[in-house]
């Protein structure tokens, strides 16, 4: 690599640029497999990710990026022929949801608008007519990518609790853990599931999943389980079991390199308090990813065209996680800690101006 111009930036939602101190740790050669530091390092790597969700519950780790996490964090709790409900407010809850229906799930949509946060009150409104108790589990971003929206997790677990519902809690927290507060059991999130690429600043490649009691108990008769996604193969006692398989070494090293790094600057500071979310109302917008409303004929239009840079798509803009393709989409990232305090400005993506799709299968 050159730096003749001094370093770049990667300049998109995910992942985000990596510490000097991460990228070194992956630098060494593989080590054995079934004992020694590699079982001490799986040891001290399970005993930390509880405190990044803020759990006493289990925590997973897979070989695999985060629709490998919503994989596994459906497959092991769920049945097929069971209902969820999907709680809209852009790209990637309804991308979950896909992914359930192609496993045998029913999927309903609680249609949203891709600016504003998901409505609370419309969650129990829903819920309350489902008197029968056919929804089983509830998905939901904390942040979503493509639209910048952050949504108020506390708030809607009021919600499913305001009318006695049982659905479990599943929320997607791949733009949020490490980035803003996540409090898992505080907030009663059954299952949880996240990335390595942003806020924990690791190479892509690593999901994660935690469950509470609640959702360990509901895993016992899920039949949409199979071997590599399984939590009770991975509770197993043997070492290569925790992974279902050869452990991804590096990006493991990587891993505890860059929970060292959070845990010794102290989470409540690595995160951001008090996140301003301006732009479309009180408490709706991530700090992390913000959003631009373009006109509609994009970049063509623009008097000024958005920037080419690394990772640009077509027309020299991009759009997360390849979500928004219609070009009117630009992203400045500072979504890892270390990415924050290196950006003079904030991530830049672009809503939509309608929601596109079915809300109903």
């Amino acid at each position: 690599m050159t730096v003749g111009n001094g370093r770049e930036f990667l300049s998109i939602p995910g992942p985000t640029n990596i510490p000097d101190a991460v990228l070194q740790a992956m630098h060494r050669p593989a080590i054995d497999i079934y004992s020694g530091d590699m079982v001490d390092l799986t040891r001290t790597l399970l005993e930390d990710l509880p405190r990044m969700f803020g759990t006493s519950g289990r925590t997973f780790i897979y070989a695999a990026n985060g629709h490998g996490g919503w994989e596994a964090a459906v497959t092991n709790v769920l049945s097929r022929g069971e209902t969820v409900l999907v709680l809209e407010s852009g790209v990637f809850a309804v991308g979950w949801g896909d992914m359930a229906r192609m496993l045998g799930v029913k999927v309903e949509v609680l249609k949203g608008d891709w600016r504003r946060a998901v409505n609370p009150e419309a969650v129990a409104q829903r819920l309350a007519t489902d008197t029968a108790h056919e929804i089983k589990a509830i998905l939901v971003v904390q942040i979503d990518t493509a639209s910048g929206v952050v949504n108020d997790i506390p708030a809607i677990r009021r919600a499913i609790d305001s009318v006695g519902h049982p659905a479990l809690l599943m929320v997607d927290c791949v733009a949020s853990l490490g980035c803003m507060p996540f409090e898992m059991d505080a907030w009663k999130i059954d299952v949880a599931m996240a990335g390595s690429q942003k806020g924990l600043m690791t190479p892509p490649g690593l999901a994660f999943v935690a469950a509470n009691e609640r959702a360990i108990a509901t895993h016992q008769k899920a039949d949409l389980r199979t071997r590599y996604w399984d939590w009770t193969f991975r509770m197993g006692e043997v070492h290569y079991q925790k992974y279902g398989g050869t452990p991804p070494q590096h990006l493991l090293f990587a891993l505890r390199k860059a929970l060292d790094l959070l845990l010794a600057e102290g989470l409540r500071r690595a995160v951001r308090q008090g996140v301003p979310h301006r732009p479309h109302g009180p408490r709706e917008r991530a700090d992390d990813v913000r959003g631009a409303r373009l006109p509609r004929d994009g970049a063509r239009g623009a008097r000024h065209p958005p920037r080419r840079g690394r990772g640009a798509g077509r027309r020299g803009v991009s759009g997360a996680g390849g979500s928004l393709t219609d070009g009117r989409a630009t992203v400045r990232p500072c979504q890892s800690p270390v990415s924050r305090s290196r950006c003079a400005g904030r991530s830049r993506t672009a809503a939509p101006s309608a929601t596109p799709g079915p809300t109903k299968s």
